[in-house]
C-alpha cells in the first residue's frame, strides 16, 4: 500500500494542475491591473496566485469580465482617490503642458460643482496637491475636502455609473489618511496664502481644513459603503497612524510607513534615512497596531475582512526586512494579504 505522502507526490507530479495546489497556492494583490496585462498572452500564468486586483475606473466592463472569466476566484476593486477630483483648469503649480491640465482623469465631473475643489483665491483656480512630484510631472489633479455636497456627488457617480454599470467587486480608496497630510499643507503654503476650501469664496484656514476632513470622512465611506452594498469590498489605503473605519472591509500600508512612521513617506521624502539590511524597521508595531485595530473594528461590523500591506520601495527598507516582517504580521492576522505593485518586490 503506498503511504500518503507518496500518493501526493504521484499526484503532483502527473497532474499539472495541481501544482500550485500541492505546492502552496500564494494569494496575492496587485497594484495597478491595466488592459494591456488583461490582453497578454500569459495573462492567467502570470496572475494565476492572485485573488485581488486594483484597477483604474477607466477599465472597462469588457475587461473586467475577463478577468472573472479568467481567474474566476480573483475580485476586482476600482481605484478611487479619497480627495482627488478633476475639474479641468489648474493653477500655475500643476501646468506643465495644456493638453494635460485639460485632461479629465476622472469621468464624473458632471456630478461635481468645481466650487467645490480647493481653490486658489489669488487666480480663483482650483489647486493641484501633489507635491512629490516636480511641477514639470505633475498630474492635473485636484483635491475635495469632503463635505456633504461633494461627497454626494462622488457617491452618486459611482452608484449610477461605474457600479450600474460595470461588474466591480468593490473600490479601493486611495489617500485615506485620518489627518490632513502635513506636506500637504506645506504645498500649499508655496502656491497661495488665500485659499478656499467650501466653494463659499471666502477663505479659509487650515484649523477648518483639518476639521473638515476628518468630520466628513466617515460620511465618505458610510455613503460609499451604503451605494455599493454590504457585498462588496471596501479598502481603503492609509498611513499610520490610522483611525479604524467600521465601513471598510480593511487597509493597505506601503511598507515604507515601517521606516518613517508617519507623513512624509513620499517618494522623494527627505530626512529619513533607507534602512540597512538586517536592521528591523523602527515603526513596525504601529503598523500592526493599525492592520490589528482595523480588522478588530472590521470583525465587529460582521465584514469579511481584507487587508493588504503593499511591498514596495526596496531602497527604503531591503526586501529581506519586508518579507520577514510581512511574515510575522501574516502568522498573527491571517486575512493580511502580501501587495505587489510596480516595485515588484515579491517575497520567496
Amino acid at each position: 500500500m503506498m503511504s500518503n505522502s507518496f500518493t501526493l507526490w504521484l499526484l503532483c507530479s502527473l497532474l499539472s494542475v495541481m501544482k500550485a495546489s500541492c505546492q502552496g497556492k500564494r494569494d496575492l494583490a496587485y497594484f495597478m491591473l491595466n488592459e494591456k496585462d488583461i490582453q497578454s498572452n500569459n495573462f492567467t500564468e502570470r496572475f494565476s496566485n492572485y485573488s485581488l486586483f486594483v484597477a483604474p475606473l477607466s477599465l472597462s466592463a469588457d475587461d473586467i469580465n475577463k478577468v472573472h472569466t479568467l481567474l474566476p476566484h480573483a475580485k476586482v476593486i476600482g481605484y478611487y482617490g479619497f480627495s482627488y477630483i478633476v475639474v479641468g483648469g489648474c493653477s500655475p503649480n500643476c501646468t506643465f503642458t495644456p493638453d494635460r491640465c485639460n485632461q479629465t482623469l476622472w469621468p464624473g465631473e458632471q456630478y461635481f460643482n468645481k466650487a467645490w475643489a480647493l481653490t486658489d483665491l489669488n487666480t480663483n483656480l482650483p489647486i493641484c496637491v501633489e507635491p512629490w512630484y516636480p511641477p514639470q510631472q505633475r498630474r492635473p489633479w485636484n483635491q475635495m475636502i469632503p463635505m456633504k455636497e461633494s461627497v454626494d456627488a462622488v457617491v452618486a457617480y459611482m452608484k449610477n455609473i461605474e457600479f450600474a454599470n460595470k461588474k466591480w467587486d468593490g473600490i479601493y480608496m486611495d489617500d485615506f489618511f485620518s489627518m490632513y497630510p502635513p506636506e500637504w499643507k506645506a504645498h500649499i503654503t508655496t502656491v497661495t496664502t488665500l485659499f478656499d476650501i467650501d466653494g463659499d469664496g471666502i477663505a479659509d484656514s487650515f484649523d477648518k481644513l483639518n476639521a473638515q476632513w476628518m468630520a466628513w470622512r466617515p460620511y465618505l465611506t458610510a455613503q460609499m459603503r451604503n451605494a455599493i452594498g454590504d457585498d462588496k469590498l471596501f479598502i481603503a489605503n492609509t498611513g499610520v497612524p490610522h483611525i479604524a473605519d467600521a465601513a471598510l472591509n480593511g487597509i493597505t500600508i506601503e511598507d515604507e510607513w515601517t521606516r518613517c512612521g508617519g507623513p512624509p513617506c513620499g517618494d522623494n521624502e527627505t530626512g529619513v534615512p533607507n534602512l540597512p539590511p538586517g536592521v528591523p524597521s523602527p515603526h513596525i508595531q504601529a503598523v500592526k497596531t493599525a492592520y490589528a485595530g482595523q480588522g478588530a473594528v472590521t470583525l465587529l461590523a460582521n465584514r469579511t475582512q481584507q487587508s493588504v500591506m503593499w511591498l514596495t520601495h526596496p531602497n527604503y527598507v531591503p526586501e529581506a526586512t519586508q518579507c520577514a516582517e510581512f511574515a510575522k504580521l501574516k502568522e498573527e492576522m491571517p486575512w493580511l494579504v502580501e501587495g505587489v505593485d510596480s516595485a515588484h518586490v515579491v517575497c520567496p
